[in-house]
């Protein structure tokens, strides 16, 4: 296993195999990536690949101590989810994640109240509360039901292969010049742009023209079929 492991690169490196991290590994698995789960306990592993129904990689380890990330691949990891039962534990993760792979994306789970900033200044990209989370879904099912209920049939329906995603656009992408008519399915079909952020901004440029070309560093949300969009992913590189 662990030299399937270290051929990976842009994977996502997911510490906790609790009920969180069930949750990322199934959403990782129906979406094409790949990732390895790291637990210091071989039994939760081997418990979360039953739930599953299908093999993980995985490491047997402390997911804030260096050498277990490094056998995780850390070090060529596009990410890391810090998802373990207490927020010091969540922290040394991120701590040491960063400390080992600057340039990889790591989130970690809130579980108190009054830690996230200490979480931020760890080294976290972005700090997730669950019960922040919990209460809008509580106000959004009261509110807006049909579109919790369009949400869930992509994220719940395990016959549902439509999700939203993200793409950005690298300097040498093939996208590059293209209109968006052309990628952004509005007559029907096909992968559906929702959304541009132009390089250097952070503004939503929603439902772009159909004649607004593609440019570099273009961060574009759409909207389709997994299959399609990964196409689209390698397409766009």
């Amino acid at each position: 296993m662990d030299k399937d492991i270290a051929k990976l690169t842009n994977h996502f490196v997911i510490c906790g195999a609790g009920h969180t991290g069930a949750v990322i590994c199934a959403e990782l698995k129906k979406t094409g990536r790949d990732f390895v789960v790291v637990d210091r306990d071989p039994e939760a592993l081997l418990q979360l690949e039953t739930r599953l129904g299908f093999t993980l990689l995985r490491v047997v380890g402390d997911g804030s101590d260096d050498e277990v990330l490094i056998r995780a691949g850390v070090k060529n990891a596009a990410g890391v989810f810090a998802v373990l039962s207490t927020d010091q534990d969540n922290a040394f993760v991120v701590l040491s994640a960063k400390g080992l792979n600057p340039k990889a994306k790591v989130l970690a789970c809130q579980k108190s109240l009054g830690v996230r900033e200490k979480l931020l200044r760890s080294g976290a990209d972005g700090v997730v509360d669950p019960e922040f989370i919990g209460g809008l879904r509580l106000a959004s099912e009261m509110i807006r039901p049909v579109t919790v209920s369009f949400l869930d049939s992509m994220l719940r329906n395990k016959d549902s292969h439509f999700r939203f995603d993200e793409i950005s656009v690298p300097s040498n992408s093939a996208l590059i010049g293209k209109p968006f008519g052309d990628i952004k399915g509005g007559e029907g079909g096909g992968t559906l742009v929702v959304a541009v952020v132009a390089a250097g901004t952070d503004q939503y440029e929603l439902n772009p023209p159909v004649g607004r070309a593609v440019k570099a560093g273009d961060r574009l949300v759409i909207l389709g079929e997994t299959e399609a969009l990964g196409g689209l992913r390698k397409n766009g590189k």
